[in-house]
């Protein structure tokens, strides 16, 4: 049976390895010029572009923990919608905190949660945060469109249709709600 090796990645043995068994060949390109690499993606951000991603990400976090609490009184058939977005909202922030680390080599801790939020009635719940969802929508297509950083761009305009996405099935929920104790096609 073969035993898998969980052993760290050294370029310089590497290197070392492939010009004594095979001398010709160059698998490995040169790292570029630190001047060359202010163009690759991700890379070091202005002070601007990395309080934005920071920003980001706190939202991220905060809207998460929104639709956790909400869940846990939101209408039974609206909870798993919830649930579900809180997941996805998490999952931004996780890929936020991975571009964050990628340019600046350090980890981004979010702020703590602040106090419970304030509980108002369902349908006007829901009109508060589709407003969220479409206002963080329209905060990452503007990013994507003032950063010079193509995977940035494509991260953040793929972050702007997932927003715009939870806008829509709020949207649903609040179609729904209205429409139940209504009956209009009467």
């Amino acid at each position: 049976m073969e035993q898998e090796l969980n052993l760290p990645y050294d370029r310089a043995l590497s290197e070392a390895v492939w010009r004594r068994v095979a001398p010709e060949l160059t698998p490995f390109a040169p790292l570029p010029a630190p001047e060359e690499r202010e163009a690759c993606c991700m890379a070091a951000p202005t002070e601007d572009g990395l309080v934005r991603v920071q920003r980001f990400i706190d939202e991220e976090v905060s809207m998460a923990r929104a639709y956790r609490c909400h869940a846990r009184s939101a209408p039974p058939a609206a909870r798993r919608t919830l649930l579900r977005m809180a997941d996805e909202e998490l999952s931004h922030a996780r890929t936020l905190l991975t571009a964050h680390y990628l340019m600046t080599g350090r980890f981004y801790q979010p702020p703590a949660a602040a106090g419970q939020e304030p509980s108002m009635p369902w349908c006007q719940l829901l009109r508060e945060l589709y407003h969220e969802e479409t206002c963080g929508g329209a905060a990452y297509a503007q990013a994507a469109e003032d950063t010079e950083d193509v995977c940035l761009r494509e991260l953040f305009q793929r972050l702007s249709r997932a927003e715009y996405g939870h806008a829509a099935m709020l949207l649903r929920l609040l179609e729904n709600s209205l429409t139940s104790g209504n009956n209009l096609l009467k």
